[in-house]
């Protein structure tokens, strides 16, 4: 989930094959599929904010079902 009370910001992401483009106004839940050879996935919002330390989060994605 992304918490945006402002308009509309590009967001940005690594570790995914694909995903949006966009994070909307208010507190949308944000999809997109991990790439299978990533170690880390991190979704970036871009755009001024006053605390961008908050607008970057990184992950690792759980391990394949065997």
């Amino acid at each position: 989930m992304i918490h945006n009370p402002g308009p509309p910001r590009e967001i940005q992401f690594s570790g995914v094959s694909n995903g949006p483009t966009t994070a909307p106004k208010g507190e949308p839940i944000v999809t997109a599929h991990v790439d299978p050879e990533s170690t880390t996935v991190t979704a970036r919002l871009i755009g001024n904010d006053s605390w961008p330390e908050n607008d970057v989060l990184s992950t690792r994605p759980a391990p394949a079902r065997a």
